[in-house]
């Protein structure tokens, strides 16, 4: 493998690493965010729904809109305009209304799915929580919405009349649903909690500082290297004091060429002058 193929091998490898990194962190932020929304939700329910841009998520408590009552309610209507419904365990997204004035702006109409702002009674304690149900029908002089769910309608469960709920209680419209069974009930687990979001973010943390270390490493090593190559002034310096010893040796070379020379000229003289008979 050459020198080219090796750096092509190396930029794959880092562009696989940090592709990688990001969507990790991607989808760990995604997670955290949703964690925080639910927190939040069951935190402080007068404040409305947590969003972002907008758009909330919300956990799906009940099986009052469950998907096998929509489907019930299709066919005995012939109809699809109750859709497709969301089972409990579910995470529903819900456009955000702010208050009344909201409300009132998107033109809310029968059939619609809204969350809004009620009670339920949990462990003989009445406690404050959205609720997501379907409207049967709309007073708008007195602003005023009923709302039903679809277990009531499709199993005609008298003893539960429609539940009549104010505009300024309404938090938000259904726009969708993703059908992740159980995932809320599963993150509500502590250990779940702290193995699958603590644990994972502590060592993305500890493999980012990790890789900071070795990248000051790498780079204090290059400037070592480069604080001991030579500057261009001294290798230029260098350079000339090399030329200089370089033309020395040749005019001393010349000088010493010179010298045999002449001393091979002067040789033939010197015989000739020798006396004869010697």
């Amino acid at each position: 493998m050459n020198a080219e193929e090796i750096k092509k091998v190396e930029k794959t490898k880092k562009i696989i690493n940090t592709v990688i990194t990001v969507v990790f962190a991607v989808f760990m932020v995604l997670i955290l965010v949703f964690v925080i929304v639910q927190l939040q939700m069951k935190k402080n329910v007068e404040n409305g729904l947590p969003n972002a841009f907008g758009v909330s998520f919300v956990r799906v408590e009940s099986d009052s809109m469950a998907s096998q009552y929509a489907k019930d309610l299709n066919e005995k209507n012939n109809t699809n305009e109750y859709g497709k419904g969301f089972d409990k365990g579910d995470i529903i997204v819900v456009k955000a209304l702010k208050n009344a004035e909201a409300v009132k702006a998107y033109g809310l109409k029968v059939g619609d799915i809204i969350t809004y702002r009620g009670t339920i009674v949990q462990n003989d304690t009445v406690v404050a929580t959205f609720i997501t149900h379907r409207i049967v029908s709309i007073d708008e002089t007195n602003l005023v919405v009923f709302t039903q769910g679809d277990k009531q309608v499709s199993l005609n469960v008298e003893d539960q009349p429609a539940t009549r709920v104010y505009f300024d209680e309404i938090a938000g419209v259904y726009k969708s649903n993703i059908r992740f069974k159980g995932l809320a009930d599963f993150m509500d687990s502590k250990w779940v909690f702290f193995v699958f979001i603590i644990v994972p973010l502590l060592l993305f943390l500890m493999f980012e500082i990790f890789s900071f270390i070795k990248a000051l490493k790498n780079y204090r090593s290059e400037q070592k290297q480069l604080e001991a190559s030579p500057t261009l002034e001294e290798a230029e310096k260098t350079s000339a004091d090399l030329e200089a010893q370089l033309a020395a040796l040749q005019a001393q070379l010349a000088a010493k060429k010179a010298e045999e020379a002449k001393a091979a000229e002067e040789a033939p003289a010197e015989e000739n002058n020798t006396p004869e008979g010697e």
